[in-house]
């Protein structure tokens, strides 16, 4: 039930808290190391028998469930309030874009058909019960433009216009909102663009050998991530200009504690996995500490969202690497090591 804003504030605060006192993350995710086989780790995550399904599949089944579960916790948060904020809303669209690229890169057409997206109730921007004609679902929508399956040369520029999209209309949302708030979140914010924008940009040039010059427009200095950002984008052109292949360029740079270190006898290059791996345990610590210390502002919500995510993150990387055969190959970052803040 919908209660006035104040209430609603302090009841929220203190129901995410305890879903964060329960999330597994850091020593409590590495815990679940000693499970052996994914049907437990389905059983400890989630008290009740696993589905019976082969492994890869059920990766897929425990990765879902998991956004599942931070949907439902956001949703729940979100409907307790008669006005929603509107950081809210802007949030979750992360999980409409993310579906849509998701569920039209489909490798056949009966997957394509059959796949589920999100249950975002009334705060998803599209229109899902019109599936899968995708240009019935994103008719009057901010991306009313992503009106059919993308071809395999457009997928990037098209996920990457996604992307903006999304970031645009989140920043656009913190500068609608109070001042005193807006300042309370806002360095989450630009933090997580800023590690958005050059992941992008070390993909484009170290995948696509796309140099600066011929930087697509979202990544450009007159794109909405560039306006986002301020003063900030000097970190993304420098990571558009620097060495590939020298780690010591990177010396100075304001993300290069995320950065591999070199292997003697190995040529170096950035590893991006480990970089977002890196950069995701960054912005959990640092949401970590917005939400103890800013109660009751917009800041709870960015920062609860934030640790949700990074919790699926690592869980879902954990289900792999059981998949795999070796829980205890579970990467440094999900388990507390390098926190980094």
């Amino acid at each position: 039930m919908a209660v006035e804003r104040d209430v609603a504030d302090v009841f929220v605060y203190a129901k995410l808290s305890g879903l964060c006192a329960r999330l597994w993350v850091g020593e409590r995710l590495g815990t679940l190391q000693g499970v052996g086989t994914l049907c437990d780790l389905w059983v400890r995550l989630f008290s009740e028998p696993a589905p019976r399904s082969a492994g890869a599949h059920l990766v897929g089944l425990i990765q879902r469930r998991v956004e599942a579960c931070l949907l439902r916790d956001c949703v729940r948060a979100a409907s307790c309030y008669q006005e929603p904020p509107s950081l809210f809303s802007a949030l979750l669209a992360r999980y409409d874009y993310l579906y849509l690229k998701t569920l039209s890169s489909s490798e056949s057409q009966a997957e394509f058909r059959v796949c589920q997206p999100p249950d975002l109730g009334r705060f998803s921007l599209f229109r899902w019960e019109k599936w899968p004609c995708i240009e019935a679902v994103t008719r009057g929508s901010p991306v009313s433009w992503y009106n059919r399956v993308p071809r395999g040369d457009e997928r990037v520029l098209w996920d990457l216009r996604l992307d903006q999209s999304y970031y645009h209309a989140l920043w656009q949302t913190l500068c609608s909102i109070p001042e005193d708030d807006r300042a309370a979140c806002s360095r989450l914010v630009r933090e997580e663009v800023a590690l958005y924008a050059v992941g992008w940009v070390l993909r484009l040039r170290m995948f696509y050998g796309v140099q600066k010059k011929d930087a697509p427009s979202e990544l450009s200095s007159n794109g909405a991530i560039r306006r986002c950002l301020g003063t900030w984008w000097k970190c993304v052109l420098f990571a558009w200009d620097c060495s590939l292949t020298e780690r010591g360029a990177w010396g100075g740079w304001r993300y290069e504690r995320f950065l591999n270190n070199p292997v003697d006898g190995v040529q170096w290059e950035p590893d991006l996995d480990a970089f977002e791996r890196a950069g995701s345990r960054f912005l959990y610590c640092l949401a970590r500490t917005v939400f103890h210390a800013q109660l009751f502002t917009p800041a709870t919500i960015v920062a609860f969202f934030m640790m949700k995510r990074f919790e699926a993150r690592g869980i879902c990387a954990l289900a792999e690497c059981i998949h795999a055969g070796s829980a205890r190959t579970l990467p440094r970052e999900f388990l507390g090591e390098a926190a980094y803040v």
